[in-house]
């Protein structure tokens, strides 16, 4: 179900619309499929629906000055199918922001989500006069490391602690710099 919120933009497969609680079940769903919570490296979520709601709730009701959560929901055009989301955790203060994305494993390979994040980046980075975007990856998550890759991303460094997840579990950082 297309969410009731307002077109953010649509491309020639995909509409993207901001994060609305009505997307809850489809994005829960998402995040709880072990492929995708895995690589995000939240396993924690293919157990505990709870964690997933708070977390999804957290983001939707969030009041930060320091920063603002953007979550976006992705829809196929031809049939009005959730197939996934994507999102950034902008830091007001050094103009920098952190990307994520994720789709329903089916959708993977067909080029859908460097089509939604595009122009999405561009309107952050009007929006916010970011210097930066970062993106965070697994080593062994190749497609997300094509991903951003194709948007322009440079491999910048691998950290053997990862800091969000307070693991030891090795990540590359992965840099957009931007005018």
């Amino acid at each position: 179900m297309v969410a009731e919120t307002e077109l953010v933009y649509e491309t020639e497969h995909l509409k993207i619309y901001p994060y609305h609680q009505q997307d809850f079940k489809d994005l829960s769903s998402l995040l709880s499929n072990p492929l995708i919570n895995n690589a995000l490296g939240m396993p924690e979520f293919s157990s505990n629906f709870s964690k997933v709601k708070n977390f999804l709730n957290q983001i939707y009701r969030q009041k930060n000055n320091n920063y603002r959560w953007l979550l976006y929901s992705i829809y196929q055009k031809n049939d009005n199918r959730l197939i996934g989301g994507c999102g950034f955790k902008v830091d007001l203060i050094d103009n920098i922001a952190e990307i994520f994305f994720m789709l329903y494993p089916e959708e993977w390979g067909k080029g859908f989500m460097t089509e939604a994040l595009y122009p999405l980046l561009n309107i952050i980075h009007h929006s916010f006069s970011l210097k930066e975007v970062q993106a965070l990856i697994f080593q062994d998550n190749i497609r997300a490391k094509r991903v951003v890759e194709k948007l322009g991303f440079t491999y910048c460094q691998t950290a053997a602690y990862n800091e969000r997840l307070k693991r030891n579990i090795p990540v590359q950082k992965w840099i957009l710099k931007l005018k």
